[in-house]
């Protein structure tokens, strides 16, 4: 993420820190994935500007697609928390679950908003030394929690990816950001690494279905 904003901060930073020993599930191997806090700008162009810090956790089934020993993520539940830091306080901004079920009447891929603010003890602890006591302004509680947006599979890897795009990337850079489009291609191909579920769901048994609906093709190619 450094590669793309000199800006960023992710605690931990070794991926052993971030992704845990996998336990099998049946014949799946589950990842737990987090927490990790990332330290981003609130907007990736002008002045530095007010900082975020975001908050992943969550999960992922893996098991192994055909002879090549290709993974394909089949099970993932993701938990985010943004906080948006001030000079006299920090807010609680936004929180979401992703997740995806099977059952009659919800999207396979869904998000519902959800207060995390319970996650700022993860900021506190890896960015600042302040007391334990302080609870940021929590302005997600109290939204309407059970409404199911349809959604890409927004596992682990596909929510770094929505980071990047919305916090790392200027969409307006010119000739002089062909550094930066070249690394942002890199993240969003390391995103598309994997296959998803879609293939497997009675309703999207299309052949496209396994590898469109993966977050990185949401986004168009910057090469």
């Amino acid at each position: 993420m450094r590669n793309l904003d000199r800006t960023a901060v992710v605690r931990p930073a070794e991926g052993t820190d971030i992704f845990k020993s996998a336990s099998m599930v049946g014949s799946r191997a589950r990842v737990e994935t987090g927490p990790v806090v990332l330290k981003v700008r609130e907007r990736a162009y002008g002045k530095s500007g007010t900082s975020l810090f975001v908050v992943v956790r969550g999960s992922i089934d893996f098991e192994v697609a055909g002879g090549n020993g290709a993974l394909r993520a089949v099970c993932f539940s993701t938990n985010v928390a943004y906080f948006k830091e001030t000079s006299s306080e920090v807010k609680h901004v936004f929180g979401v679950h992703f997740d995806f079920d099977r059952t009659i009447a919800h999207p396979i891929f869904h998000a519902q908003m959800r207060s995390h603010n319970s996650y700022y003890e993860e900021v506190r602890k890896r960015f600042w030394n302040r007391p334990s006591t302080e609870v940021p302004s929590d302005c997600v509680k109290g939204l309407l929690s059970n409404v199911k947006l349809p959604t890409a599979q927004m596992d682990f890897f596909s929510v770094v990816l929505l980071i990047c795009s919305d916090h790392l990337i200027n969409p307006q850079m010119g000739s002089q950001g062909s550094r930066a489009r070249e690394r942002y291609g890199k993240v969003r191909a390391a995103s598309g690494t994997m296959s998803g579920y879609g293939i497997e769901h009675k309703g999207l048994k299309e052949a496209f279905s396994e590898r469109c609906l993966r977050s990185h093709f949401w986004y168009a190619d910057p090469n």
